[in-house]
C-alpha cells in the first residue's frame, strides 16, 4: 500500500516514519508526549484515503488525509 504525502510517494512504514518526523512533537508547545501518552498517533485507512491524527494536551491538533495510490 502506498500513499501520497508532501508530493512524494511513501509505503505504509515509511509514511509513518515521515509523519513522526513532522509531528513527533507538538508544534505549539514542543511537548513530545502528544495526547495523553507517547503513542505515535492514530492512522486509519478507509480504502481510498488514509487519515493521520495527532493531538496535544495544550489543545493543538493536526488531521491529515493522504491519498492511497
Amino acid at each position: 500500500m502506498s500513499f501520497k504525502y508532501k508530493d512524494d510517494i511513501f509505503n505504509s512504514m515509511n509514511l509513518v516514519q515521515e509523519l513522526v518526523k513532522d509531528y513527533g512533537a507538538c508544534l505549539e508547545c514542543g511537548n513530545s508526549s502528544i495526547g495523553s501518552n507517547k503513542n505515535v498517533g492514530s492512522m486509519d485507512f478507509d480504502g481510498k484515503l488514509g487519515t493521520f491524527e495527532r493531538t496535544c494536551k495544550c489543545g493543538w491538533n493536526v488531521k491529515i488525509k493522504m491519498e492511497k495510490i
